[in-house]
């Protein structure tokens, strides 16, 4: 069973709630992102990419998190643009741990952010 024969496309805007399974190591090329993994139910695991231009998201395994972006076919299925689109072209996204959203402001200086 793949998830991704519900998608048609990529650009879809999507809101999953999962657990997080595995932090992976940052990505610093280019544009620094977060990359992690949240297991949605037994079948569906997607990676999460989350800029951390919009902050840095306080990540714990085993942690329940729900995610708005978008949907990409890349692998199992991976989100990203978890974060507001200070252009105004692209719908928003965010990211909620223990109540707290994520990504909704730009960061000065994402290296001293927790």
């Amino acid at each position: 069973k793949s998830v991704m024969a519900n998608f048609k496309g990529d650009r879809t805007q999507v809101y999953v709630t999962g657990t997080i399974t595995e932090i992976k190591k940052e990505d610093h090329s280019g544009l620094a992102h977060q990359k992690y993994n949240i297991k949605i139910d037994k079948d569906i695991t997607f990676l999460i990419v989350s800029n951390l231009s919009f902050g840095r998201v306080p990540l714990t395994l085993g942690k329940t998190v729900s995610v708005c972006g978008e949907f990409k076919r890349v692998g199992k299925g991976m989100v990203h643009w978890t974060h507001f689109d200070p252009r105004g072209t692209h719908p928003d996204g965010f990211t909620i741990i223990d109540g707290q959203l994520y990504g909704d402001t730009e960061v000065e200086d994402f290296n001293n952010v927790n």
